[in-house]
């Protein structure tokens, strides 16, 4: 049985912004899950495993970092990617995303083609 295409969850609590993550990654030939919040995210995975997650940082009751190392703790989801989306730019950033089990990290705003690549590596 042939598998459709890869699955991507995008966790995002800004609707504009799981919008256009939505349509750049169905114009690629992905399939998209979408999760407003934390919580939403790690209900999404019990049900359905995305092949890779893009992960906002700065969202409210559950951050980006708690929703990955919540994933990475679980044998079950550990081994999906988790490529932080994010604002965030500073370094102590980046290390804290590493530092929760993130794959990659990709600062907002970000540059559609290295996202694309980016996300084709993991």
């Amino acid at each position: 049985m042939q598998k459709s295409k890869p699955l991507i969850l995008a966790v995002d609590d800004k609707p504009q912004n799981l919008q256009f993550l939505g349509k750049l990654l169905a114009d690629n030939h992905y399939d998209v899950g979408m999760a407003q919040s934390g919580a939403q995210a790690l209900n999404f995975v019990e049900k359905q495993e995305p092949d890779l997650i893009l992960l906002d940082i700065m969202m409210p009751e559950m951050d980006g970092y708690e929703v990955c190392i919540t994933l990475k703790k679980d044998q079950r989801l550990s081994h999906i990617p988790v490529i932080f989306l994010t604002a965030k730019s500073d370094s102590n950033a980046v290390v804290q995303g590493s530092d929760a089990g993130g794959s990659d990290y990709v600062t907002k705003p970000f540059n559609a083609p290295e996202l694309l690549a980016r996300i084709r590596t993991h």
